[in-house]
């Protein structure tokens, strides 16, 4: 089943192609990500649930022609150590070599919660956050610590931002949705309306700041 539907505009020089995808675990599918076709023509490849250990990427995990950014689950919760414990976890993002990108490492109080941010600023400005939030992970307690980072990102002044992940909330459901709650009081407007999951549920979603 193809992805990307629109792919004559992949090749234009103010396009900038996204894809965000839960891997499961990235040292098993590593060699499925280097073997597709469509997830290697993205210019920023965001995945969730890398389930890294350690400060090194190994070789055998980088993508020619990309930079690597990542945070692993052990060093992302400073006030909940039984959620560092766990297994699992973790974000990545790829960025092709090309573009001019700083990694945002720090963000003030947001001490608890799985993420990585990229800055891009050239030959497009954007904001890039890939977010993971575990079913096990209280949803208050998440909100808090989004609300800190869509808040830093939000100070940069840096346009569009864009947020996605899997947030384990379930957007074709009708139960409440405070994360899509949250973003949407931020102006955030969220682009998926497929399922993403073989149980039929909409679990990683995509924002976008300035959807014009």
């Amino acid at each position: 089943m193809p992805l990307l539907h629109v792919t004559t505009t992949l090749n234009r020089p103010d396009t900038l192609t996204v894809v965000q995808h839960n891997t499961e675990g990235l040292p098993s599918h590593i060699a499925d990500i280097k073997s597709h076709h469509e997830l290697l023509l993205a210019d920023v490849l965001c995945l969730t649930e890398t389930h890294l250990l350690g400060s090194i990427v190994s070789e055998s995990l980088l993508l020619e022609g990309y930079n690597t950014f990542k945070r692993n689950r052990n060093v992302s919760y400073t006030n909940t150590p039984h959620m560092a414990n766990k297994n699992g976890g973790g974000v990545s993002i790829y960025v092709r070599s090309h573009i001019q990108v700083r990694e945002k490492q720090y963000i003030q109080n947001a001490t608890d919660i799985e993420f990585t941010v990229v800055k891009l600023e050239a030959p497009i400005n954007a904001l890039i956050a890939a977010v993971y939030r575990p079913p096990g992970y209280s949803v208050l307690s998440f909100l808090s610590n989004l609300q800190s980072l869509l808040d830093a990102l939000e100070i940069m002044d840096h346009h569009p931002i864009l947020a996605c992940g899997d947030f384990n909330e379930d957007l074709l459901s009708r139960a409440s949705k405070p994360i899509l709650e949250l973003f949407q009081s931020k102006g955030y407007e969220q682009l998926i309306t497929a399922a993403t999951t073989d149980k039929n549920t909409l679990l990683d979603p995509v924002f976008i700041s300035r959807p014009q």
